[in-house]
């Protein structure tokens, strides 16, 4: 299979390209490239800084017929004092709009039984939130809500889209803190790609607890 992945530099990202790569043709993403992800067999395209727009002029880059894209790439988040207007737009772009506005733009490059995968978070989850993190919670939330919205979109073109929420899992936004560890998550989030078909399109699903999630 062929399999395009943003945010794969280090945590989940990075377990998900090395267990991918395994058996697949693995392409990321990214603004720089760390030494752990150097070492793995992956094809891996520069200049894909989502914190700006400018990304979208390299997608030229990107192949065609894929059958797998997770869309990994975030920002973590902040226990604000007060709202600072600039931290919240970086999160509202690198959480939300870019990784959509990619799909969006790269659309033809799927096929009917593409599988396009946002990992989001259940802090997005409006009914579950519990107060503190504006912009982490908000900016999900934002990502679910244009992921549903595509969803809707090319559920017409047999494209399959999932919003998925990996765990508590152990990784430097969390400080290491958790209940699985990064390649957990990446093989929970893996074997729930595999379960789920176009009649599932749409679906916030909790990977680690495996029920869904109200948006």
């Amino acid at each position: 299979m062929k399999v395009l992945l943003t945010g794969c530099n280090r945590g989940i990202g990075l377990e998900l390209a090395r267990q991918f790569s395994q058996d697949n043709e693995v392409h990321c993403l990214t603004r720089s490239v760390s030494d752990e992800l150097s070492k793995l067999k992956t094809k891996t395209y520069l200049d894909f800084d989502f914190s700006n727009d400018e990304f979208l002029e390299n997608t030229e880059v990107i192949p065609s017929e894929i059958d797998i894209a997770v869309f990994n790439a975030g920002m973590g988040f902040f226990d604000e004092d007060y709202l600072d207007i600039f931290t919240l737009l970086e999160q509202f772009m690198v959480n939300a709009i870019s990784q959509v506005a990619l799909a969006h733009r790269i659309q033809t490059k799927f096929k009917s039984g593409t599988k396009l995968v946002f990992i989001s978070s259940v802090m997005g989850s409006t009914k579950d939130n519990s107060g503190q993190y504006y912009g982490y919670r908000a900016s999900k939330a934002a990502l679910n809500n244009l992921a549903k919205t595509l969803s809707q979109e090319l559920k017409e073109y047999g494209i399959t889209v999932l919003i998925f929420h990996p765990g508590y899992v152990q990784t430097e936004m969390t400080e290491g803190n958790g209940n699985i560890t990064p390649d957990q998550s990446a093989k929970n989030i893996i074997d729930d790609i595999a379960r789920f078909d176009i009649n599932d399109s749409g679906i916030f699903w909790h990977t680690e607890d495996k029920c869904e999630i109200p948006f």
